[in-house]
């Protein structure tokens, strides 16, 4: 198994060095945002606070596995755990104007409402984002995620190698399958990156972290393209990335 792994990995960082190295940045720049909070006091004036920082650091920990998981050929188990990410993301967002949600986050005296109320409750560039009307034609970001997350037909297609009625078993590299997967991890990254800003001690603090999304932000561009001429030709995925 280990030289399995091995062997998909070096495919993999032959082809695609500069953007594990972009996201590898942004991975480090969560690291150091973390020494610069260090740690937050609890109070009952800062809920929506201590969901930032403890999603964040859970975002954190599903990223950095996507991350691993991505550089040896585990995409479907990747994208599962990038789509945990978005809904990390949903549950901060709302916490912005929502403070209950925060309550029920830390406490749990009731059930957390559904992801689908808090999506509505987003303003509308970002629920039109979310939802499955954005852009016209296409699914939503946690819509696609969700199909991969699920045993359903895009999970069969996924593992059959393009091109072929072979079956992809074990990890395996696959371009369209990196750039897709990559992409996810790169935007969840750059999300959750709002939340990191808004608990840094000071605007000194978001330099390096700024510098970092920045070239994330860059990379998306590249990766959108990529994926979009790919996957027009792919029979398994037919959508872009949103």
């Amino acid at each position: 198994m280990d030289q399995v792994e091995a062997d998909v990995q070096r495919l993999t960082l032959d082809h695609h060095r500069s953007e594990l190295a972009v996201v590898e940045s942004m991975l480090n720049a969560y690291l150091a945002c973390f020494r610069e909070i260090d740690s937050l006091t609890r109070t009952a004036d800062n809920e929506s606070e201590q969901v930032w920082l403890l999603l964040t650091n859970r975002s954190f920990n599903d990223l950095k596995w996507g991350f691993h998981l991505l550089t040896v050929g585990y995409n479907l188990q990747a994208l599962t755990l990038i789509r945990s990410v978005y809904e990390s993301w949903l549950v901060c967002m709302d916490c912005v104007t929502q403070p209950t949600t925060a309550t029920l986050f830390l406490h749990g005296q009731d059930r957390m409402p559904s992801f689908a109320r808090m999506a509505r409750r987003l303003d509308q560039p970002l629920a039109e984002w979310w939802q499955d009307n954005y852009p016209e034609g296409t699914e939503g970001p946690y819509g696609f995620l969700s199909t991969f997350a699920h045993p359903r037909n895009r999970v069969a297609n996924s593992m059959i190698l393009s091109g072929s009625d072979t079956v992809r078993l074990g990890p395996h590299y696959e371009e369209w399958f990196f750039l897709v997967t990559c992409y996810y991890l790169t935007f969840a990254s750059i999300r959750m990156a709002e939340f990191l800003a808004r608990l840094l001690p000071s605007q000194e603090s978001t330099s390096d972290l700024q510098t970092a999304v920045q070239d994330a932000t860059t990379l998306i561009g590249n990766l959108t393209e990529r994926a979009h001429h790919l996957l027009n030709e792919d029979t398994s995925v037919r959508e872009s990335p949103n």
